[in-house]
């Protein structure tokens, strides 16, 4: 066991850890990290806990984590920008809006559970639900069950919110008398 204060560092890809800050444990098979910060050029994240499960070191490494590394994160009030997210999944590209985040969230990559999720953006859109996804990151074969507990938005959100390729959201002009938006229920089906 061990304390980490302010270490940071440059991924190979080049995504940069500018402070993490964690208690970590490490075992033959797993990896316990708790009261983790870890703050990026954009982003910052406040975690609980993030445990690393898995069989072999070789696990970390040629392509295999996505499915073989499986995690248990209590990630509280975070930090998301849309834009670093792009370093793992590139259909985030050219994105940047940021999002509040909270929630717990395990399984592997290919097949993440989220529990207790909170996600707010701008200055009225608020999300509460939870969600299991299969097939991530590859975005054409991503598969999404999303129960959505309350979901509140306003025009002025959805219009400032930028898509892939620089894109943003326009609504129909009848919707333009309209200034909020709730929803309780469900999405089933692909990202994509």
């Amino acid at each position: 066991t061990m304390s980490v204060e302010k270490l940071s560092f440059v991924e190979q890809s080049g995504f940069k850890i500018s402070s993490f800050e964690s208690n970590l444990s490490i075992h033959s098979k797993q990896f316990h990290l708790d009261k983790t910060y870890i703050e990026t050029h954009q982003a910052y994240f406040r975690m609980e806990h993030i445990y690393f499960s898995f069989d072999s070191f070789k696990d970390f490494s040629g392509g295999r984590f996505n499915e073989h590394i499986k995690m248990d994160i209590d990630c509280r009030e975070s930090k998301v920008n849309i834009r670093e997210l792009a370093w793992f999944t590139p259909a985030f590209k050219q994105m940047e809006d940021d999002f509040q985040l909270s929630g717990n969230f395990y399984g592997s990559l290919s097949n993440l559970r989220g529990r207790s999720v909170e996600l707010s953006y701008g200055t009225s859109t608020s999300l509460k639900g939870r969600f299991d996804i299969s097939g991530w990151p590859e975005i054409n074969e991503t598969f999404l069950i999303f129960d959505i507990d309350h979901f509140q938005t306003t025009t002025s959100d959805i219009t400032k919110l930028k898509l892939p390729n620089s894109k943003s959201i326009r609504l129909p002009e009848r919707f333009s008398g309209i200034e909020y938006y709730t929803y309780k229920g469900n999405f089933t089906g692909f990202f994509k």
